[in-house]
């Protein structure tokens, strides 16, 4: 009776051996995993700019989303909370400025002197606490909705916010530079009015 308990003993350590090795065998079967990525870039377009960006903004906001078909109950309903990080640069497109000059009367004439306007916005989004319910989930046109309706958001606030005021100022100190410039050669700037 003892040679069998021993026996015995010594199959199931060597049964819980084997289960170790297995699934520690297993386990390392999931980090030999292979991963395929592929990425291919196409340069579409080189174009010179004339820009100069004179007040840059970071952003973060708190998105919410939520719609629901007739009734707000968990089956109808579908929410998301995003959180929006973006870079906006604003600045005057100089390709606008419209200079020329007349020698004899020693003047630098700008026709047009650019308006303030957003040139670039770069936003990156999280999304947090997604919840669907039974019949009304996300597709891929309400992440691209969300996306959008995110950005525009932020353009709205940069419009009418402090940001295209500081871009005012920094535009006047602009001119004021040129008008320094010209004026320390001997000549005058002239701005004509808009037609």
């Amino acid at each position: 009776m003892k040679n069998i308990k021993n026996v015995l003993l010594i199959l199931l350590s060597i049964l819980l051996i084997a289960v170790v090795i297995g699934g520690f065998n297993w386990v390392r079967s999931f980090e030999n995993q292979k991963v395929f990525q592929q990425s291919d870039i196409i340069l579409n377009q080189i174009k010179s700019v004339q820009k100069l960006i004179t007040v840059e903004g970071y952003f973060t906001e708190l998105y919410t989303h939520k719609d629901y078909y007739k009734f707000d109950i968990s089956p109808l309903r579908k929410k998301a909370l995003v959180r929006v990080k973006a870079k906006a640069s604003v600045g005057v497109d100089l390709s606008e400025l419209r200079p020329y000059t007349n020698p004899q009367a020693k003047t630098l004439h700008i026709q047009k002197f650019p308006k303030p306007e957003i040139l670039s916005l770069d936003h990156s989004l999280d999304y947090y606490d997604i919840s669907e319910g039974t019949f009304n989930y996300f597709s891929t046109t309400d992440y691209n909705d969300i996306n959008k309706k995110a950005k525009q958001f932020i353009e709205e606030k940069i419009m009418n916010g402090e940001m295209i005021v500081q871009a005012r100022k920094q535009s006047q100190n602009i001119l004021e530079t040129i008008t320094s410039l010209v004026e320390s050669m001997g000549w005058e700037l002239v701005v004509d009015p808009m037609p």
